[in-house]
């Protein structure tokens, strides 16, 4: 059940009365439901308070088959239940309000524009003019205005702002074939590079790195949430399935957590590392 207000936490509502348990006095359409399939795993999206209150009545909590994206997902807003969802709901949207939404158009025109330039380039290296894959690019763009505005810095920004600290971040390169599975490249992992050039070639390779495994989780997490794997983690753990979604959480989750050590005061992520439900007095800039 998709929540339908835009904060990716997997409801609109927990019960308990408040301004979550209504919806707003004045609405352009009434609330809408649509449904989609991802691979055989159905999923029903739900806009708007009154619908949800509705779904949930049956199946008032997220538990088990949110269980199924904790080792990616972790313990936050998205997984999270009763009162520390609402915890950290309320910082996740307190986080959004400080910072603002305006950061977020700007990376993402700045983002737009950097695509075209690309799509512009490889139409122009083309033996087949007018044509490319739009769906990568676009993937490529999105990952990349979202770490922007939540870190508050470009990935290769973040990558040079960390290079001190994680040398290794930069001078490592990724097998597709194996998400998680670095090994180093020639040059050497403890002389972190001089030109800015060098932190995008490695913001590229961990971009392929995040895109390649997050590919792959996107049908072997729903497939494990309606199957019996559902009923041993450490039985799915020991399977060869539950072996290669676990490289490929390692793999996505590198992207993340660089975002949290680079993010840049009055970001997003560095607002929300602050709060308690968060763990507090986390976050920074990064350098």
């Amino acid at each position: 059940v998709g929540d339908g207000d835009g904060d990716g936490d997997g409801a609109t509502t927990k019960g308990g009365g408040g301004a979550l348990d209504a919806d707003p006095p004045a609405r352009p359409h009434p609330p809408r439901a649509f449904g989609t399939v991802i691979g055989t795993c159905p999923f029903a999206h739900v806009g708007g308070a009154s619908l949800a209150r509705a779904a949930l009545r049956a199946q008032p909590v997220k538990a088990p088959l949110y269980r199924a994206f904790e080792a990616f997902a972790g313990e936050g807003v998205f997984t999270a239940e009763g009162s520390d969802w609402a915890e950290k709901r309320a910082e996740v949207l307190a986080a959004f309000a400080t910072a603002g939404l305006e950061p977020l158009a700007d990376a993402s025109k700045s983002v737009a524009r950097r695509l075209a330039a690309e799509i512009e380039r490889d139409l122009a290296r083309d033996l087949t003019p007018g044509e490319t894959k739009a769906l990568p690019a676009l993937q490529r763009a999105t990952l990349r205005a979202t770490f922007e505005y939540l870190a508050g810095r470009s990935i290769a920004e973040a990558l040079e702002a960390t290079a001190a600290e994680e040398p290794r971040d930069v001078n490592t390169k990724f097998h597709p074939s194996s998400p998680g599975a670095p090994s180093s490249s020639s040059s050497s992992p403890n002389t972190a590079p001089s030109s800015m050039s060098s932190f995008a070639s490695a913001a590229l390779r961990w971009e392929d790195e995040y895109l390649a495994a997050a590919t792959s989780l996107r049908h072997l997490i729903p497939a494990r949430a309606r199957s019996v794997w559902m009923a041993s983690d450490w039985l799915y753990s020991l399977s060869p399935v539950g072996r290669l979604e676990a490289r490929c959480v390692r793999a996505a989750r590198r992207l993340p957590e660089l975002a949290v050590r680079a993010a840049r005061e009055g970001s997003p992520l560095a607002i929300l590392a602050a709060g308690p439900a968060h763990g507090g007095g986390g976050g920074g800039d990064g350098g």
